[in-house]
């Protein structure tokens, strides 16, 4: 092989070596983009996509989507905690992350935004997130995702399989608004029956007092 010929095959093949390199950082760039984990409720759908540490704090990242008829603000839909070591994390100081806005945005019906709640580490063990409902009156079962923050290995579950008993506050607030709701209408019935009642016996009273006066008069 000549050195004409050498120099155009190496040539060709950086090229390729290349291509090939971008296309990897491109899959990595999009794989990273996509939902780890879904939480679709009736208050929107949130899509857990990454996280990120930032010296002894930590971002949760998520994509909101305004699934509701009315414009919404992202952080009074759905809820995120964070516990680690079982004890929950207090909240933390926030960080630049590019492409991420402020969840206090109110957005338009359809309309995705990402945002991000920022606690603070303690140490580099294991943490679990849990997305959930802040206000409904038929809260859904809270979303539940550990992160093992060594391994990058993430799982979700659900709250029977993490042996988490109970009810988040929209659940609670749910419950006992149906049940308040129960004896409203329990309560409005009855008073509506004996408001019949009492209206039926006035206006027999008043028929016969009328019919009595229209006698006095000869009709």
């Amino acid at each position: 092989m000549n050195w004409k010929s050498l120099i155009t095959a190496t040539t060709v093949a950086m090229i390729i070596f290349s291509c090939s390199v971008s296309a990897e950082e491109t899959g990595s760039t999009e794989s990273q983009n996509a939902p780890i984990a879904q939480y679709d409720t009736e208050d929107g759908l949130i899509e857990f996509v990454d996280y990120a540490i930032n010296e002894n704090d930590i971002a949760i990242v998520v994509d909101y989507t305004n699934t509701t008829a009315e414009d919404v603000t992202p952080e009074m839909q759905i809820g995120i905690k964070v516990f680690q070591d079982g004890i929950e994390m207090e909240r933390g100081s926030h960080f630049e992350i590019e492409g991420v806005r402020d969840g206090f945005s109110e957005i338009r019906p359809g309309t995705k935004i990402r945002v991000a709640e920022y606690f603070e580490l303690e140490n580099q063990n294991p943490i679990e997130i849990e997305f959930y409902q802040i206000f409904s009156f038929d809260a859904k079962e809270p979303l539940y995702v550990e992160v093992n923050l060594d391994s990058n290995k993430i799982t979700s579950k659900s709250g029977d399989e993490l042996g988490i008993g109970g009810k988040i506050f929209g659940g609670i607030f749910g419950e006992a608004y149906s049940d308040i709701m129960g004896e409203y209408e329990k309560a409005y019935d009855e008073a509506m029956d004996e408001y019949k009642d009492a209206y039926n016996e006035a206006m027999d009273a008043y028929q016969d007092a009328y019919n009595e006066a229209m006698g006095g008069f000869g009709f």
